[in-house]
């Protein structure tokens, strides 16, 4: 049976670890612990070394105990959004648990992860049916799910995943998400003085606002956006910049878009530069890769089920943001990434709510019971 002191003090417990992004090694270790307790075995990838962090992505196994139940993958990410050290939890006489607003709680994720570690023991102790359960820890998920992209899931047997890592009401779960593109533009021009010489300079600066003036900017349709986010230039107000760097994203449902914006922003550029004899250079990186999961999908009719078998009302949204559920369905694992208890997110004003972490432990366990 969920219980609800045990939930919020596993909550209080590992939101006392820090954890920031590409620094997860000591919730690593302490998560390893907890798992291998329940039996789980585990193993790290090489991520640590592609992302630069401490640590690896963690993945475990436990045998089930009921092989008409089809196994499952259960996702919660290690790392928070800074600032992410020495975080201070405040439970609150209504329910409510913040910090002590000079960090963020990381309700964001670990809200999520004290929920599949309460339901575990849950199991455990009740002798209860289970499928075959994975568990995938993802570092560095703040970062544009970079941590996740480097993970290898052709050794995961399970072919439906949930990932808990949403905002929202519990039972709000995730059908369709968007392609992230990142994008860096430098503008190199030549530097001269301002005042003596400035037919001397070619202008990045003046260059890339030309270039941008000339592209759509925010929610250019529907579906898509486009946003420049950075601009750097300069080292002085004498000094004509020989350099300018634009960074920015790009974010559409549909990825053929953010390639045809991708094509009409280089063509943008790269005519500027040659009007002002400038250089124009593009660097991309894929944070997300639009999905869509179908009405029919069985992981999306399971995790229905499971929300009807415990008085929950499933709400099935789109979002614009990126999960590791992304990486999954790249994958060929059908991802639910749903509502997990974590609200204000990336803010040092995060909090979550204890009846709504009980009520989202309660709707995996019937996850973990439904077929």
């Amino acid at each position: 049976m969920i219980q609800k002191e045990r939930l919020v003090n596993t909550f209080l417990e590992l939101t006392a670890v820090d954890n920031p992004s590409y620094q997860e090694r000591a919730m690593c270790d302490a998560l390893k612990k907890r798992f291998t307790s329940l039996g789980f075995s585990w193993q790290e990838d090489d991520a640590a070394q592609a992302v630069h962090g401490t640590c690896g992505n963690v993945y475990g196994f436990l045998k089930g105990n009921a092989p008409e139940l089809t196994p499952v993958l259960l996702v919660s990410h290690m790392d928070a959004v800074s600032p992410a050290v020495h975080k201070k939890a405040i439970r609150h006489a209504d329910g409510t648990i913040t910090s002590d607003g000079t960090t963020v709680l990381a309700a964001d994720d670990l809200a999520g992860m004290s929920e599949i570690l309460e339901v575990l023991t849950s199991l455990q102790e009740d002798s209860a049916r289970r499928p075959d359960i994975e568990i995938l820890l993802p570092v560095a998920e703040e970062m544009c799910v970079i941590g996740s992209s480097h993970f290898d899931a052709s050794a995961v047997h399970a072919r439906q995943a949930y990932v808990l890592d949403l905002t929202g009401p519990i039972g709000r779960a995730v059908r369709k998400a968007p392609t992230i593109e990142f994008f860096t533009v430098t503008i190199t021009g030549r530097s001269a003085h301002s005042g003596f010489e400035p037919e001397k300079g070619i202008n990045a600066l003046s260059t890339a606002v030309e270039a941008m003036h000339r592209l759509p900017a925010g929610r250019i349709e529907a579906d898509t956006t486009f946003n420049f986010g950075i601009v750097t230039a300069g080292e002085n107000t004498n000094l004509v910049p020989g350099k300018c760097v634009i960074k920015g994203e790009m974010r559409s449902y549909v990825h053929d878009k953010v390639l045809q914006l991708q094509k009409k922003m280089e063509q943008i550029f790269t005519e500027e530069a040659a009007r002002t004899g400038a250089r124009a250079e593009f660097e991309y990186s894929c944070g997300c890769r639009a999905y869509e999961l179908a009405a029919e999908d069985p992981a999306l009719i399971r995790y229905q089920n499971a929300c009807r078998a415990v008085n929950i009302t499933p709400l099935l949204d789109d979002t614009f943001g990126g999960s590791d559920a992304a990486n999954l369905v790249r994958q060929g694992i059908s991802a639910v990434c749903m509502a997990s208890a974590m609200y204000d997110c990336h803010k040092t004003t995060e909090f979550t709510r204890e009846d709504d972490m009980v009520r989202a432990a309660q709707l995996l366990e019937s996850i973990l019971h439904t077929r």
